[in-house]
């Protein structure tokens, strides 16, 4: 399916952007990928994938009038943490005399204007729900002033909605504001504060945040685009909360706690042990607000927003089944990709559409439980449909070289079980998506067990399960270029 419509993605190889790009790419839509580096890998990638990739300053409001020229429909994203940690924005911070998180604060409260001021310059040629922007609460005006340095809160919502709604009216009326939730993969930033070993071995997790308060989780790379489409389609003017699961920070924990099978622990802490337990102060000051501020008002600060069951059914990531499958790869280490991968790979390319044959499997898996699971046939017609479509497609994708029998992480029993190709079907046209595969111990035939995407060392990857082991395979324009494996 192909249309005329043209979206222009700000932070187009960013987790959010990159998430929106593939997903209005897959419904057709001309992409315009604005980016820093049009060099970069996940450039590379993304114009392999069918985008356009231009190169943008978002302090240069000029660069930004030239990117955004016909656009039906934009999607904006702003990034405090970027200006925050840079060396060279510290030492400005420092010669301001002001703390290097008011000055990301105002740097991207800039480069949040100049979004704006050159997305108003196209409001007519603008769908009318065409500008969509990703932001977060007005964290001073909803805790009725008590939180009046929450940066990165503030930086967003003081231009996405304020300075658009009393500057550009117009542009207003046809925008809609896109709150996100905790990130799934948040626990890479505050590894201490997540989950911190204890010498009793019990697993602490160590938040301001009250225990019982509700907080938002979301895969930013795996459902914002699926949000943001499905947000794209409703009437402008509305504001929205982007979350697969909410629970308290406790339920969190024991979530993680069950499926390592370790012992968990959550411990509300004051501010000050939040700080002092991040490595970067104005790091631990900064989250140590947000995690208060969730507590009260809460995240949302209190807003009326709407969620994924007010716009239509979206397939979003729920928390249980992302720890699950993240729970094999760990500790890669990296080895020459002949060593790991079968002997036909040596003449095999991967960039023609092939299709694999259609056969019932018995697979193994190396989790928990060791019973097989037997893949229906009835599955192989509507497998035949969608391999067929990819042809048609002209789809370049590492699926090719997989036996096509589809199998899906069960959250519920963490095991398997037979599933039909929609996992398939979710990243069958990207380039560089994320599959994780299971080799069958006696045939050594591979089948798809999930797919999930998500950046590694600056180009898109497949974690795979192989016989006894764990193995990541680096995919690059639809083509294995690297691998790494952990043998268990």
């Amino acid at each position: 399916m192909t249309n005329d419509k043209l979206i222009c993605v700000v932070g187009a190889t960013g987790n959010q952007g990159g998430s929106v790009a593939r997903r209005f790419l897959k419904a057709g839509f001309k992409v315009r990928g604005l980016t820093r580096n049009t060099a970069s890998p996940s450039a590379q990638a993304l114009s392999s994938a069918g985008a356009e990739v231009v190169a943008v300053d978002l302090n240069d409001v000029s660069t930004l009038k030239s990117a955004f020229a016909g656009a039906n429909v934009i999607f904006s994203v702003t990034n405090y943490w970027e200006p925050f940690f840079r060396p060279d924005c510290r030492e400005q911070a420092a010669k301001e005399g002001i703390s290097c998180r008011k000055f990301a604060y105002n740097v991207e409260v800039q480069q949040g204007k100049n979004i704006v001021d050159a997305a108003a310059t196209v409001v007519d040629t603008l769908d009318d729900n065409g500008f969509l922007v990703s932001t977060l609460s007005q964290a001073e005006k909803c805790s009725g002033g008590k939180f009046k340095e929450l940066y990165h809160f503030d930086g967003k919502a003081d231009v996405f909605p304020a300075y658009v709604d009393e500057k550009y009216p117009e542009l207003a009326a046809k925008m809609s504001c896109i709150h996100t939730g905790y990130f799934f993969t948040s626990f890479n930033i505050l590894p201490d504060s997540y989950m911190n070993k204890l010498p009793d071995g019990t697993f602490e997790m160590s938040f301001t945040t009250s225990p019982d308060s509700l907080v938002p989780h979301l895969d930013p790379v795996g459902d914002l685009g699926n949000f943001t489409y499905a947000v794209y389609q409703m009437p402008p003017g509305k504001a929205y909360m982007a979350e697969g699961t909410t629970c308290t920070w406790p339920e969190w924990i024991e979530t993680w706690g069950r499926i390592n099978n370790v012992p968990v622990k959550y411990r509300q802490v004051t501010p000050d042990e939040m700080t002092a337990a991040t490595p970067d102060r104005d790091a631990g000051i900064e989250t140590g607000y947000m995690f208060s501020y969730t507590s009260d008002p809460g995240y949302d600060g209190g807003m009326k927003l709407l969620k994924a069951k007010d716009i239509r059914e979206i397939k979003l990531s729920r928390l249980r089944k992302y720890l699950i499958t993240r729970k094999l790869f760990k500790n890669h280490t990296v080895h020459p990709l002949p060593r790991l991968l079968p002997p036909w790979y040596k003449n095999f390319n991967p960039k023609p559409p092939l299709q694999p044959p259609l056969q019932k499997v018995l697979l193994h898996t190396n989790l928990r439980s060791q019973q097989p699971y037997l893949l229906q046939p009835s599955f192989n017609n509507r497998i035949t449909r969608e391999i067929n479509d990819m042809q048609q497609r002209k789809t370049r994708c590492i699926f090719n070289i997989f036996c096509p029998a589809m199998i899906r992480v069960d959250a519920e029993n963490d095991g398997f079980c037979a599933d039909g190709p929609e996992i398939l079907c979710r990243g069958a046209d990207l380039a560089g998506y994320f599959i994780v595969v299971a080799c069958l111990e006696e045939t050594k035939e591979f089948c798809v067990v999930e797919g999930v995407e998500e950046e590694f060392g600056g180009v898109a990857a497949a974690e795979t399960v192989l016989d006894v082991g764990v193995y990541l395979f680096v995919v690059e324009e639809g083509c294995v270029v690297g691998c790494a494996a952990e043998k268990t």
